[in-house]
């Protein structure tokens, strides 16, 4: 690409230059930009940049939709090369030296660019939206395990609930709050997150996680040494203060039962939360669905809380598991000689989240699409109906005769009428000469005395008197 100076310069200077790829044309007040592609080049992504007078603008080849761009397809879509060679220019007129510097991603049009400088945004929201899921959670499983006098066990499924509700409240309008890395995998899975994205949401939710056990073990010390009497246990006996921090199977469990349990409960987890989170099923508000998932929890994790303990979430039991294996809790990676951890803490919610996922998407929202559509067609028939009802009721227009001959004499009225009212003598209007004009597009349009000039009749002209 080449830019054209009037005054023989290059790039420096004033005078009038030209972007031969795009025909625009840059004065020193400012920028005449002419597009060459169409109305549908202005999307929602296109952004359109404005100089640092404030009054020029250039707008940046960045739709997707056609091939005039020679970007057809490309999402997000590239940065313009001639708004890089504005900037350059923009630079060297306010006297910087050197190389051009590299656009800023917020100033650019990349909306790649711009999710990059969001990931610290979305690693905190799901941190922190995880770490109070965890935190609450597993604080209401100490009091349950310390306390001296019973507490209800669907309490502290209720408590994961409020936990999640409380995380998804913080972080649902920065990262979408997944807070649980089977459901970020699943959702990538499913097309809902950009596969760049889920190494950040996982760590970050893995991070949560063990900061909230580490938070609370802290904050707890003083009561499980009370309890273990420093003889730290993760099952065995009611003292065993490791069951705090991560779960434990049953003694009648196997390693297939696990791995089924940890399936089925976490895909009606998912199922459930997908369905509430739906805007096109219920259409429910963003912020009513936090209290439902509370409760959509409460109640899956309180049914399925017999063989593991209900998992579902491997930052909810990976993480505080090697929180508890690091300050020296025995038994740790143990049970069911080695695969529980792995297998129902890891492998079965991440299964059990894709078969919730998938199985809504393709049971419920395909038949919600048929239904809506079907809705739609028997309204769009209804109304052809009510068109049709009303187009035979409607009464039948006049034909263009009986409009000319409304309008004649309507113009003989008026006539009558201006002649009787001024006392004018009666006079003879000359047919050669005179001819009424009426519009039969509009019946009540008066008709326009017309004198036909004898010069111009060949051509049939009229002048209106």
């Amino acid at each position: 690409m080449t830019i054209k100076d009037s005054n023989g310069g290059q790039d420096g200077g004033g005078g009038e230059r030209s972007f031969s790829g795009t025909k625009e044309t840059m004065t020193d007040s400012g920028i005449e930009a002419s597009n060459r592609t169409s109305a549908a080049h202005n999307s929602s992504e296109a952004q359109q940049l404005l100089d640092s007078s404030g009054t020029a603008r250039i707008a940046a080849d960045s739709c997707c939709c056609c091939q005039n761009c020679g970007q057809a397809g490309s999402y997000p879509p590239k940065v313009d090369q001639n708004l890089a060679q504005y900037y350059a220019m923009k630079q060297q007129q306010q006297g910087q030296l050197g190389p051009p510097k590299p656009l800023d991603p917020i100033e650019s049009t990349s909306l790649e660019a711009q999710s990059i400088r969001l990931l610290p945004a979305y690693f905190v929201a799901e941190l922190v939206g995880t770490f109070m899921l965890v935190l609450i959670g597993d604080g209401a499983l100490a009091a349950y395990i310390f306390a001296s006098r019973p507490v209800d066990s669907f309490s502290v499924c209720l408590a994961f609930g409020v936990g999640a509700m409380i995380g998804t409240y913080v972080s649902s309008s920065i990262s979408g709050a997944h807070l649980n890395p089977a459901a970020t995998f699943a959702y990538a899975l499913n097309g809902k997150l950009k596969w760049a994205l889920v190494p950040v949401y996982i760590v970050a939710q893995y991070i949560g996680g063990f900061i909230a056990a580490l938070v609370l073990f802290l904050n707890y010390s003083e009561a499980i040494n009370y309890i273990d009497g420093g003889e730290h246990s993760t099952v065995g006996s009611t003292n065993s203060t490791g069951q705090v921090f991560a779960t434990y199977p049953a003694p009648f469990v196997s390693v297939w039962g696990s791995l089924i349990d940890q399936i089925v409960g976490t895909s009606v987890l998912l199922f459930s939360i997908t369905a509430v989170g739906d805007r096109t099923n219920l259409g429910l508000e963003d912020r009513f669905q936090p209290p439902i998932v509370a409760w959509v929890i409460g109640l899956v994790c309180f049914a399925f809380s017999i063989n593991c303990g209900a998992i579902f979430n491997p930052a909810r039991d990976l993480s505080p598991r090697l929180l508890t294996a690091l300050l020296g809790y025995p038994g740790v990676w143990s049970p069911i000689e080695g695969t529980y951890w792995i297998v129902a803490g890891v492998v079965g919610p991440h299964i059990g989240a894709i078969v919730g996922v998938f199985t809504y998407k393709y049971l419920i929202s395909t038949a919600l699409f048929a239904s809506q559509r079907h809705v739609q067609m028997i309204r769009e028939s209804q109304g052809v109906i009510n068109a049709n009802i009303a187009k035979d009721t409607r009464p039948a227009g006049r034909s263009g005769t009986d409009q000319h001959h409304r309008a004649h004499n309507q113009q003989q009225h008026n006539q009558h009428h201006h002649h009787h009212h001024h006392h004018h003598p009666p006079h003879r209007h000359n047919d050669s000469n005179i001819q009424l004009h009426t519009h039969h597009d509009s019946p009540a349009t008066t008709p326009q005395v017309v004198q036909r000039r004898p010069d111009l009749a060949h051509h049939g002209s009229a002048i209106v008197r």
